[in-house]
């Protein structure tokens, strides 16, 4: 499983950066789960969910970037609670995996970035970063999946059990 801060360093401070990895283990689940991962088939109702995952992320992005910086000297420095990175299970979809990845990358990077150190918002070059993450996983989902799927692999799939609710 993945570390929510790196080996040696102290905790979050930024309630945003807590709020913005948890908002994106639910995309992540939301991905594990979905029709898709069982498949060779990235289906077009998980397609459309991932893109709106992606916006809201940008959204998000665009609200920690768009707060003031406060003075809040009795509440800063109190550590908050960044929940764990989600396990990513072996799933059949190859295409659903890379795309849970991508968005486990850009969680863990502001999960460990500079910015979790300010009581809210983001540093611009971690705001730049992230910008980046979506921009890759837009690409990957517009210039890879849309021309790839479906594919057709009848002597490996299925190879592994659903990925279902728990």
């Amino acid at each position: 499983m993945a570390k929510s801060t790196p080996s040696g360093l102290d905790d979050c401070y930024n309630y945003q950066v807590a709020l913005y990895a948890l908002d994106v283990n639910r995309y992540i689940q939301e991905l594990i789960k979905s029709t898709s991962s069982g498949v060779a088939q990235f289906m077009d109702h998980d397609l459309g969910r991932l893109k709106s995952y992606l916006k809201a992320m940008e959204g998000y992005i665009d609200r920690m970037k768009a707060q003031t910086q406060v003075d809040v000297p009795q509440t800063h420095a109190v550590a908050v609670s960044v929940a764990p990175a989600v396990e990513i299970p072996e799933m059949e979809s190859l295409l659903i995996r890379e795309a849970v990845q991508l968005l486990l990358v850009a969680r863990e990077e502001l999960v460990n970035s500079a910015s979790r150190r300010l009581p809210h918002g983001i540093f611009g070059y971690d705001e730049v970063r992230q910008r980046a993450y979506i921009e890759q996983s837009r690409l990957y989902l517009d210039e890879y999946v849309a021309k790839l799927t479906p594919i057709d692999t009848p002597d490996t799939s299925p190879s592994v059990p659903m990925t279902s609710i728990e």
